[in-house]
């Protein structure tokens, strides 16, 4: 292997780990990363601004009805169950074009110390739509959070 492959092949293995590894300060960080990713229709880069874990901790707490606690290896399997669910879905489907393209912030609740709602309205050929986009605090920052 030539040296200009080497680094090709460095160059492609870190990147998107360090992609994964984005740290977002601000809830406004996180929620600009996520439709700059969406805009650029870059799937890798878009579900890394996304805490799955948060969502799968959900979704297993209400597992058959019954509040139960999952285990972090539960948690963690669900999530990457749920990051490859989404990464499908692009692959398959696409981004529909429109969806965020044209956002701009209308508001943003405090809804916890560490969860904030942010009010997002969007417009395209067929009109305008409002909606909430949940950030949540994580260890190494913000990230955007899906359900609930």
């Amino acid at each position: 292997m030539g040296l200009r492959a080497a680094i090709t092949a460095v160059v492609t293995f870190i990147v998107p780990i360090t992609a994964m590894a984005q740290h977002y300060e601000t809830p406004e960080a996180a929620l600009s990363e996520h439709v700059a990713a969406y805009k650029a229709r870059d799937i890798e880069r878009f579900i890394s601004s996304i805490d799955f874990s948060y969502e799968a901790r959900e979704r297993l707490s209400k597992v058959a009805g019954k509040p139960q606690e999952p285990t972090e290896a539960q948690i963690q399997d669900k999530a990457r169950s749920l990051a490859d669910e989404l990464r499908e879905h692009f692959a398959k489907f696409g981004f529909r074009a429109e969806t965020l393209d044209n956002c701009k912030t209308i508001t943003k609740f405090q809804d916890t110390e560490s969860q904030v709602r942010i009010i997002v309205s969007c417009s395209d050929t067929r009109g305008a739509t409002t909606f909430p986009i949940r950030v949540q605090r994580v260890k190494d920052g913000w990230r955007i959070v899906r359900g609930g």
